[in-house]
């Protein structure tokens, strides 16, 4: 009789093969994982298996570029680096995608690796990567863009990197001064159709800059994230929150008008971005950080997004992030905390020094559950190695787990790593 042993499915942030997900912990230091310091300034930071080999590997953004270190029973090994070079082609908006060319030249002060997310958007078995640059000039000042690279048996490569921009023709929506595209990453199958696809927002929220922000959706395929059918939901569509020119001047009819002003408000929209199944459908949802005590649902459909049957939640004391501020309260992070079967969201509050937690549920997400250990940045990561997710904060100084029984916070641990991002 033959007996086929089924490889037990890797566990995401697990970067030394003990099943356990990592502690990776990162900022202006550098970052730490477990005993390993690794040197270099942290922006964003997000683990993957690129290569297929079991294990999580590393990517932190920074200083204009990525870094990729790769798993290994004893640690993360050395870094490869990715970074838009002067000496390659420049992207060009008329030829869609420009994929296949590598990461050809953005712009000066691009931004790439300030924003980054994993997933496997062509289901090949290796874990993919989208980079956002929202700095990059695109005709327009920080119009920004998204570059996807691609896992494979060597690990990632940039050889079949695609670009994405709201100037590349199949991308909705029109290039802006200060638009940000790719400010903030996320995937998840939105679709329904088993391929993960691609969320990027493009926020708009520079202070004095105040325009239409959007929600992007663009659909993962056996070819990759693609151009065809992307989605998008406009901020117009949500509170009205679009470009006048006036309200944003302070003009004579700007601030002293409140229909203008109501109109140009300086809160954030779309700093910060999560997919889950929050709902009881197969679709993944968006949840997005639209301001001050707001968290925007997206439910997902066979078409990606739109802003039918969106809702609007409250949770009072969580600010709306903001990158040019520094402010990274309402940071948020997904996962089924409570193994009922729908994923839950985390939200960080710096203010409140808490976390608030909105358990998903047949008709979506419930009224946020408050928990101790807000801070900079959260993350749902299953550190114990027992098939549920445990809450990571992390508050600068220091970083904390908390765990739960069921809905129920029972346990707490405090560790002294530093900075104020965490892996995901």
């Amino acid at each position: 009789m033959l007996v086929t042993l089924a490889l037990a499915s890797p566990v995401r942030g697990d970067v030394n093969g003990d099943r356990k997900a990592d502690l990776v912990v990162g900022g202006v230091a550098g970052v730490t994982v477990g005993a390993q310091r690794l040197p270099g300034k942290a922006v964003a930071l997000s683990t993957g298996d690129f290569d297929k080999d079991g294990l999580s590997d590393l990517v932190v953004g920074g200083n204009g570029g990525i870094q990729v270190r790769y798993g290994s029973r004893s640690g993360l090994g050395p870094a490869r680096t990715f970074r838009p070079s002067a000496t390659a082609p420049k992207f060009d908006p008329r030829k869609p995608g420009n994929r296949g060319r590598g990461i050809g030249w953005l712009a000066a002060g691009h931004g790439f690796g300030n924003a980054l997310t994993t997933a496997d958007f062509n289901r090949d078995g290796y874990t993919d990567l989208a980079v956002g640059a929202p700095e990059t000039d695109r005709g327009q000042v920080n119009a920004g863009v998204v570059v996807v690279m691609y896992g494979s048996r060597s690990g990632l490569t940039d050889k079949k990197a695609l670009l994405l921009g709201e100037d590349v023709p199949g991308v909705l929506g029109f290039s802006q001064h200060y638009r940000l595209f790719g400010a903030a990453l996320a995937a998840g199958d939105v679709t329904g159709d088993g391929y993960p696809d691609l969320v990027v927002t493009a926020p708009s929220g520079r202070p004095g800059h105040d325009i239409a922000a959007a929600i992007h959706v663009f659909r993962g395929s056996a070819k990759g994230v693609s151009l065809k059918g992307d989605s998008l939901v406009s901020s117009g569509a949500i509170d009205g929150r679009v470009f006048d020119a006036d309200a944003c001047s302070g003009g004579p009819d700007g601030p002293t008008n409140k229909d203008n002003v109501a109109r140009c408000t300086r809160q954030a929209f779309g700093w910060s971005v999560r997919t889950g199944r929050f709902t009881n459908d197969r679709y993944a949802d968006v949840l997005v950080g639209i301001g001050s005590g707001k968290v925007l649902l997206l439910r997902g459909n066979a078409n990606g997004v739109d802003a039918k049957g969106h809702r609007i939640i409250a949770v009072p004391g969580v600010t709306g992030t903001s990158a040019v501020a520094g402010d990274s309260a309402g940071q948020m992070a997904a996962g089924d905390i409570d193994k009922d079967g729908y994923s839950d969201l985390a939200v960080g509050s710096r203010s409140t020094g808490k976390v608030a937690i909105l358990y998903g549920s047949a008709t979506g997400p419930q009224p946020p559950v408050w928990v101790p250990g807000g801070g900079m940045n959260v993350a749902l990561l299953d550190v114990d190695g027992d098939g549920r997710p445990e809450l990571a904060t992390t508050s600068g100084d220091r970083t904390g787990v908390t765990w739960f029984t069921g809905r129920k916070a029972t346990k707490t641990a405090a560790y002294s790593l530093k900075g104020n991002l965490i892996a995901r």
